[in-house]
Formats: structure tokens, C-alpha cells, sequence
């Protein structure tokens, strides 16, 4: 889900540099596949995505709606295509 909304961030805009230590402060981000590095370090350093907490990404777990719901409007915002 991250890397979809990477590329739609992209596509509309553009993400922000990536932050070479975005991904360094998740215990679990060595679990991340290598091609979804450079789109998740552009959310987290976007703000558009947190973590599950403070300390895991959970690349491999199943998004809830909740979560997909915060991460579009966190995304449609940041576009400023909403308020």
C-alpha cells in the first residue's frame, strides 16, 4: 500500500527528499523489500505514514481500513487537494 501511494504522491506532485535515516529509527525495517525502501522512506519523511508505533513499520502486515483511510487523507491533504 505504501509504495501505491508513493507512486500516486509522485504522480501528482512529488514527495520531498528522502531522509537517509527515516527508515533506521524501525527495529523492523530490515524485514522491508528493497524496493519498497525508497517510496516508504519518502512518506515517512513526508509524515504521510508512522508506523504501527513508535518503533515498527510492520511491512508485512495487512493494512485495516482505519489505516488506509488516515493514509489517503494524510495523502490527499499533503497534495492539498483537501483541507
Amino acid at each position: 500500500m505504501a509504495v501505491m501511494l508513493a507512486h500516486a504522491a509522485q504522480f501528482a506532485g512529488g514527495l520531498p527528499a528522502v531522509e537517509s535515516e527515516a527508515l533506521g529509527r524501525y527495529r523492523d525495517a530490515s524485514t522491508l523489500a528493497r524496493w519498497a525502501e525508497e517510496p516508504m522512506s519518502g512518506l515517512l519523511s513526508a509524515g504521510l505514514i508512522q508506523g504501527v508505533d513508535g518503533a515498527h513499520l510492520a511491512p508485512k502486515a495487512t493494512a485495516t481500513r482505519a489505516q488506509c483511510a488516515v493514509m489517503l487523507r494524510r495523502l490527499l491533504a499533503y497534495l492539498n487537494f483537501i483541507d
